[in-house]
């Protein structure tokens, strides 16, 4: 990774020269030969011209003859400045804050020693960057965005706004002691341009804003009850003081405990657990207390109540089937489960404010209907609703990144589209039918399927992806049917020809999956959530004799434009749109049938049929052909093929021999019969 460097001189001609992360923070430990940084710092007096370079942290830059500027390789660099500091201690809590954040990779005191520059990795998903310059420009202003928003609630000073560019750059510093860390985690820009998550359910950028804005206003609620301290905040007096004067104020403890926290943590003899100490103690004077209970019980578990209220909000995730916590203030973070681990470390808190607690009393609260019932897609859902302008068809662009000669294919994967969204919204009509219809991208390896399949989904709700299912492992197809949203069969030639015919077969059409519960007692029906879409590098998959109607087998003709990202909002909305108006998602018998005559490519063809028709043919004229039943005609295969044909039992040939094209058929006594034609 190189930053550029330029410089100046007297003619105003500009000289390009590039440095290594390390090389380039080693140097500005040092100040210039003639102590430029030191003049400006103690007189006020500025460096010539050309002496301090123009620090390019985004890109390795490259001069091009007309003298524009042009990127070389981009680093994934975005510079955030924190100015009008009044002294080095403030310079350095600033450094100090910032280096709490795993996505900072720099952080230094700038060329006046009044400012401080923090240098944060960004990514998107995956790791990727842009290609274009065009790209980069907007990537980086929403990167900046994303990065603003997310230091602001931990510098403790503010960051100056400014738009940012790949050609965003600052004046060459002077700190002899930096801030860094190589292997910073990249802070990650989706296509919403919010923060990625390992939470189930992120919160929306609308509630980011609304949580963003809560902050701002208890910052200043902050700055007012500073301003009225008579002891200095410094000292633990001054401390309890201000812990007393946001708790009059109305500001929630966890809301004190998080910005007392933030202001001091530059403070060495300030950690997390003195502060939480001071407010906690200064919140039980404070507040009015409560009457004492009779119960002992009673009154521990009103204690513990009070106590995980004050500091986290629940919620019970009914898609998931757990519960999911998150810190009780304003600073932007997602959901998590309760597992063991958070419940175990909950109790601790608990014993520690000397609550007498134990951890099943915890897991008891937790678990129980003192929380409220989520369901992430319904809020989802309801957030994108009415978001459509009528107008643009957001499903169709998105089926036209695949390229394919099926004409179809468009009018095909709208419907396909608009039922999983109606299998998760519950339509009437799933209850008694589920979304039976699998597209299968065929292609081969390189050309994005898999990719595609996963950007079905928004960031929001890509938990409900899986692609490495185990089809032949019956429990967890069924759990995962109940719990996730889009399935991708990828592999799908991996799937033997006879889970395909019969387990597959069977389940891609339910409503609902019948499953008993972890150490339950009986059989219970649970909701079909999930639709499912395949992948495969091989043509002749389709292994069911009777015919393939539960899949729709697309062969590509280049890779799928991936460079396309989703309008989530206006895709989600419109097939919400479509649904409320009445369209139909389902396909009806004649399209069942066009789409069984397009798959017919895609089907397997048995050594047994092979023969057929290197033997017979069908034939229309009755005066030219013969009526066969299946047996005669397969004992005459035999005769003429001897041992070959014992691969084959006559049931499974007279499957697809029913499964031909055009071929003509009728009842009698003896069974079906087949006008065909033996070959000469």
């Amino acid at each position: 990774m190189k930053v550029t460097l330029i410089r100046t001189d007297k003619h105003n001609e500009s000289h390009l020269t590039t440095r290594t992360l390390e090389d380039f923070l080693e140097r500005i430990k040092s100040d210039t030969a003639k102590g430029d940084a030191e003049r400006l710092r103690t007189f006020g007096i500025k460096p010539p011209k050309g002496t301090w370079a123009e620090i390019y942290a985004s890109a390795e830059m490259r001069k091009e003859k007309n003298g524009r500027l042009a990127v070389v390789t981009p680093n994934g660099i975005v510079a955030l400045t924190v100015d009008q500091l009044k002294s080095e201690s403030d310079c350095q809590a600033v450094k100090t804050a910032a280096a709490m954040l795993p996505m900072t990779l720099a952080a230094f005191t700038g060329t006046d020693g009044h400012n401080v520059v923090v240098l944060v990795r960004v990514s998107l998903p995956e790791g990727r960057l842009p290609e274009t310059e065009e790209a980069l420009d907007s990537f980086y202003q929403k990167a900046y965005d994303v990065a603003f928003a997310t230091y602001s609630g931990v510098l403790p000073y503010p960051i100056r706004r400014e738009s940012y560019a790949v050609e965003g750059h600052f004046t060459r510093p002077f700190d002899p002691q930096p801030f860094c860390h190589a292997e910073a985690t990249p802070l990650v820009v989706n296509e919403r341009f919010a923060l990625s998550a390992e939470a189930s359910s992120p919160k929306s950028e609308e509630q980011r804003s609304i949580d963003m804005d809560r902050y701002a206003e208890y910052e200043q609620m902050y700055a007012r009850a500073l301003s009225e301290l008579s002891a200095d905040d410094d000292t633990t007096a001054g401390l309890t003081e201000l812990a007393h004067h946001l708790c009059t104020m109305g500001m929630p403890q966890e809301e004190a405990f998080l910005h007392i926290h933030h202001h001091h943590v530059f403070r060495q003899d300030y950690d997390a657990d003195t502060a939480r100490v001071v407010v906690d103690a200064a919140y039980a004077k404070t507040k009015p207390r409560k009457k004492e209970a009779k119960d002992h019980t009673a009154q521990s578990t009103r204690e513990l109540i009070d106590f995980l209220q004050t500091r986290y909000v629940f919620r019970y995730n009914t898609l998931a089937g757990y519960a999911e916590y998150r810190p009780n203030n304003t600073w932007v973070q997602d959901w998590r489960p309760c597992d063991e681990k958070t419940t175990n470390s909950m109790t601790i808190e608990a014993k520690l404010a000397s609550i007498d607690v134990r951890d099943k009393d915890v897991r008891r609260y937790v678990n129980s209907n003192f929380i409220r019932n989520v369901n992430p897609i319904d809020d989802y859902l309801w957030e994108v609703h009415d978001k459509w302008d009528g107008k643009t068809d957001h499903i169709g662009m998105l089926a036209r990144t695949v390229p394919c000669d099926c004409k179809e294919w468009e009018g095909w994967f709208r419907r396909w589209f608009l039922y999983m969204v109606a299998q998760w919204r519950g339509e009437r009509f799933i209850r008694k039918y589920g979304n039976s219809t699998v597209p299968l991208l065929v292609s081969k390896q390189g050309n994005n399927k898999s990719t595609f399949c996963r950007s079905l989904l928004p960031p929001e709700l890509q938990w409900g992806y899986i692609d490495n299912l185990l089809v032949e492992e019956k429990r967890q197809t069924l759990q995962a049917m109940h719990n996730f949203l889009l399935i991708n069969l990828d592999e799908f030639n991996q799937i033997s020809p006879r889970i395909q015919q019969g387990f597959l077969k069977n389940i891609i059409q339910l409503p609902t999956v019948k499953m008993k519960r972890p150490y339950g007692k009986r059989v219970e029906d649970f909701p079909r959530r999930a639709s499912f879409i395949a992948t495969c590098n091989e043509a002749s998959v389709l292994a069911d004799p009777s015919g393939s109607r539960r899949f729709i087998g697309i062969q590509l003709t280049g890779a799928i434009d991936i460079s396309y990202k989703p309008n989530y909002e206006g895709l989600y909305a419109q097939a919400c749109a479509l649904l409320d108006q009445g369209e139909r998602y389902w396909f009806d018998a004649e399209e069942t049938k066009q789409i069984m005559a397009h798959n017919r490519k895609f089907e397997q063809v048995p050594a047994a049929m092979q023969f057929f028709l290197d033997h017979f043919e069908p034939c229309d004229n009755e005066q030219e052909g013969t009526w066969l039943t299946t047996t005669a005609i397969f004992t005459r295969l035999k005769k003429l093929l001897g041992s070959t044909m014992t691969t084959t039992n006559v049931v499974t040939f007279g499957k697809y021999l029913a499964n031909l094209p055009d071929i003509k058929t009728r009842r009698s006594n003896a069974g079906m019969l087949y006008l065909v034609r033996e070959k000469a």
